[in-house]
């Protein structure tokens, strides 16, 4: 299953549960675009609603993180490494 599709599924169990934390382990994941970061937001607006707070793990140094900082996720959605 492709990134994009695991985000959908995880978008739509949010909808489904409130008050519990979510991390989000991309340690496994190599490549982040823009489509990526718009699901991210997505995923944290959803489970804003939801309040549930989002946390996101990320390997240091690879393309995702560095996507991360240069959009400035840190400030959005705490990065755990």
């Amino acid at each position: 299953m492709e990134v994009n599709s695991q985000f959908r599924v995880i978008n739509t169990e949010i909808n489904g549960q409130d008050g519990e934390s979510i991390v989000l382990d991309l340690t496994s994941v190599e490549f982040i675009d823009s489509a990526g970061l718009g699901l991210l937001l997505e995923i944290k607006a959803n489970a804003d609603k939801k309040g549930r707070a989002v946390s996101m793990r990320v390997s240091e140094g690879g393309q995702v993180a560095t996507m991360l900082e240069v959009a400035h996720f840190g400030g959005v959605i705490a990065i755990i490494q």
